[in-house]
């Protein structure tokens, strides 16, 4: 008999593998779930490397034709373009002489652009403007900024900044919003006084369960997020100037980062799940999937570390975590908003994540490249995701340099380990024998790539199967993986360390039935 496998429709590690389609994965790592298929990610490169810090934050900058990043450590500010990269500091200064800052890996860096303004804040200094923009510039203080007031996260929406979880004269007020007078264009606020009834500026303590998290624009309106409730600040004018309706009562943001606007919506990590809404309704986007798992994964010590951000490109959403017994993000949980599936892909212990346009030469240099000319597909000068394409970095403060995912075909020149494995297959038959003999599997790779199977087989739903011993397959070459495996429930593995990415379609399998148990 012949049973076909296709479409792949991502990873469920949370539900019975008795009630999964034959398209879903028990199990994978650094494989993606798109269009139907199953493939390889792509890999990671050091993009303006040698930086002089160790980064923790970054943020893309553009005027005019000039495209930077502001690149964060702890304690400095620098800011890069080019390639081969020129990284120049920025950090504050007095008389000459940086002035370091006092961030903490709990916390980081966050702000926004105001009118092309780079505003950085990180809760414990004044928060800092790059203005003018460019490298002969240091940061100064925010101009305005009341005195003896910092805030632990602070973002721009429109014309005006919004400070949230402020601390006043020493004393915390985690319920607080506090916002400015709209700045004039290509300026900065000149009042956050609440005081003076000149101008706009005011503050509030909101409602609704937790401490503020975050904030982040969604269409016309600031989406505020708590530790467990969601709010929606829109304009109203008059005394009041914004008002604040809780939204949603019973979910917000595990920790600041944990969120990001896709096509009309925003994408959360909640302290129980991830949920995606347009700010009236809400859903789960994990649930009976990948939710308990991923939660039960997450260091609970440094659950705070956690972040979100975009792949645009492959209409992706990365859930960043540390894994039990790391203290920095070595894992994103890989949301395709598309298609609706979910992978996991490793990474480098990060901090955070931010989307912004690069330099075209960072990745498309002979240098640049680690393999031999000839295992490359594209022409020498072609580049990949277009000149105007915002791409994915992320900082790790272990790598001088910032982190460009989806580049090349390695993780910074070592072949990416892959696999996807399903378990607990029935062929609509869970209470009969079945025999394996032989798999076809339907890859799209260079001809030459060698991928390893093995085939199990198990009599307990429950139960661990029984695996084959590992037969190779060389694409160009093989046509069927001849191997044999036998139980009331079968299973697969692929496995590759190849320096080429592959894509696969299905598989078909020839099974022979064996009788009722």
């Amino acid at each position: 008999m012949l049973a076909k496998l296709s479409p792949f429709a991502g990873i469920n590690k949370d539900l019975s593998v008795n009630d999964l389609p034959l398209g879903v994965v028990t199990d994978a790592g650094n494989v993606r779930f798109r269009e139907g298929c199953a493939e390889l990610f792509l890999g990671q490169i050091d993009a303006y490397p040698t930086a002089p810090i160790a980064p923790v934050s970054a943020f893309p900058v553009r005027i005019g034709t000039g495209r930077y990043w502001v690149v964060l450590s702890q304690n400095k500010a620098y800011a890069v373009t080019g390639s081969p990269a020129v990284w120049t500091n920025i950090t504050r200064q007095t008389s000459s002489a940086d002035v370091d800052y006092a961030a903490s890996l709990d916390t980081l860096w966050n702000g926004g652009i105001l009118n092309g303004v780079p505003i950085l804040n990180n809760g414990s200094d004044v928060p800092q403007m790059w203005s003018p923009v460019g490298p002969a510039n240091k940061l100064l203080a925010l101009t305005a900024w009341p005195a003896s007031t910092t805030a632990r996260v602070l973002r721009t929406h429109r014309y005006t900044g919004f400070a949230l979880d402020v601390t006043q004269g020493g004393t915390r007020y985690p319920h607080r919003v506090l916002w400015s007078h709209p700045a004039d264009p290509g300026t900065v606020p000149v009042s956050w006084d609440v005081t003076d009834a000149t101008k706009l500026a005011g503050q509030t303590d909101v409602q609704g369960a937790g401490y503020l998290v975050d904030a982040l624009p969604l269409r016309q309106a600031l989406v505020i997020y708590k530790e467990n409730s969601t709010l929606l600040c829109t304009f109203v004018g008059g005394q009041s100037v914004y008002s604040f309706t809780e939204i949603f009562s019973s979910s917000g943001m595990l920790s600041a980062d944990c969120a990001v606007e896709v096509e009309g919506s925003h994408v959360v990590l909640t302290s129980n799940d991830v949920v995606r809404h347009d700010g009236t309704t809400i859903q789960s986007i994990l649930d009976k999937a990948t939710r308990r798992w991923l939660f039960k994964n997450i260091d609970g010590a440094y659950y705070d570390r956690c972040f979100v951000t975009r792949n645009i490109y492959f209409n992706e959403v990365l859930v960043c975590f540390p894994q039990v017994g790391n203290t920095a993000c070595n894992m994103a949980l890989v949301y395709n908003y598309k298609d609706g599936t979910t992978s996991f892909r490793d990474l480098p212990a990060v901090t955070s994540g931010n989307t912004g346009l690069v330099d075209n030469s960072v990745e498309n240099t002979i240098d640049g490249r680690t393999l031999p000319i000839d295992a490359y597909t594209n022409a020498i000068d072609e580049v990949e995701f277009g000149a105007q394409l915002e791409r994915t970095m992320l900082c790790a403060p272990g790598r001088p340099a910032l982190v460009l995912i989806d580049s090349g075909k390695q993780f910074f020149g070592v072949n990416i380990s892959g696999f996807l494995q399903r378990t607990g297959i029935s062929f609509d038959a869970p209470n009969q024998v079945k025999t394996v003999t032989r798999v076809r599997p339907r890859f799209f790779a260079p001809i030459g790539s060698v991928l390893v199977f093995r085939l199990g087989g198990h009599m307990d739903i429950y139960g661990d199967p029984v695996w084959s011993d590992p037969v190779t397959f060389t694409v160009g070459t093989d046509t069927s993986v001849d191997t044999y495996a036998s139980g009331r429930f079968l299973a697969y593995r692929i496995e590759s360390t190849l320096a080429y990415s592959w894509r696969l379609e299905g598989l078909d399998f020839e099974f022979t039935p064996r009788g009722g148990f």
